[in-house]
């Protein structure tokens, strides 16, 4: 099937700047932990794969907001990227990644008439579901508990200045959520949470929003684990994000940032595998697509 683009797709150009390290460790890390997330063939199966996943070696995953839609009515290469998701039938297995919860997400593809993903990684990774179903992978939440106290890292955050709790609906048994004001200090947080550093994964977007997660927990690590499930290839896994929440998603596999990009996600540039588009949100993953020869229908994988 052939994509077309439309005449209504962006072309954005960013300004360079830096990132923070920390970030660039991602990779490394999980490479510590992968060896004990439990076998998934020992899941229950309430955790299987529904229709065609388990039967394809590809995998689509993809942020909700800014990389899969964007704010207000223009939604540049929607309609065509929809199209594509439709008519996969079994080519490839569609994920969405996102620091939204279920009801949310469930929300947003109703709304725009997204085709259902096979597989929906909610709450910045904290979450896997098959489907839109209130089933989660309970291996993953099993994998995800050890060490983790949600009232003792509250506890360690008492003197930290410059966060506001999120809304009760935002907080999660695995994620600590926070909105980040004026006289946050990075280095203070640090200070607080360095007796279990090891134990806690920090994911600031935007300078705006704080997750404070289990160190096992990311969109990256839960795509790992999905790649491991199914022994999907990094060759063929394609995912695609635009701000720093998905930084490790990006070093999942073949990465497209798309154009509407956050200044965080500059330091990837010139990367092996990373391909940043000049075309916005749903168009730069069909540009993605395009560019890494991703299969599309009827090149269904053996």
């Amino acid at each position: 099937m052939k994509v077309s683009r439309r005449d209504n797709i962006l072309r954005v150009t960013r300004p360079v700047c830096f990132l923070a390290s920390r970030y660039q460790l991602c990779a490394e890390h999980y490479t510590i932990i992968v060896s004990v997330v439990p076998n998934p063939s020992g899941s229950r199966s309430s955790e299987q794969a529904p229709g065609s996943i388990g039967r394809t070696h590809s995998l689509l995953a993809t942020d909700i907001d800014g990389t899969l839609v964007l704010e207000g009515s223009r939604q540049p290469g929607l309609e065509e990227l929809k199209a594509v998701l439709a008519a996969r039938s079994g080519s490839f297995l569609f994920a969405v990644a996102t620091g939204r919860d279920i009801h949310q997400i469930r929300q947003i593809i109703d709304d725009y008439g997204i085709p259902y993903p096979d597989v929906v990684v909610s709450d910045v990774g904290t979450q896997i579901r098959y489907g839109l179903t209130a089933e989660r992978d309970t291996s993953w939440t099993a994998h995800l508990n050890s060490r983790w106290s949600p009232r003792h890292v509250m506890a360690l955050l008492c003197n930290v200045r410059g966060l506001r709790l999120q809304e009760p609906e935002r907080q999660g048994h695995f994620k600590i959520s926070f909105y980040v004001q004026p006289g946050f200090d990075r280095q203070a947080l640090d200070a607080a949470i360095a007796e279990c550093r090891g134990e806690i994964n920090v994911v600031l977007t935007q300078n705006t929003y704080l997750d404070l997660l289990p160190a096992r927990a990311s969109k990256g690590h839960a795509i790992r684990y999905l790649r491991q499930k199914w022994s999907i290839p990094r060759e063929r896994t394609l995912v695609c994000g635009d701000s720093g929440n998905d930084i490790d998603m990006l070093n999942c596999g073949q990465a497209v940032v798309v154009g509407n990009y956050s200044p965080e996600l500059e330091p990837l540039r010139g990367r092996p595998g990373v391909f940043f588009t000049s075309y916005a949100a749903a168009a730069g993953i069909l540009d993605g697509i395009e560019h890494f020869h991703f299969p599309k229908t009827g090149e269904v994988t053996s």
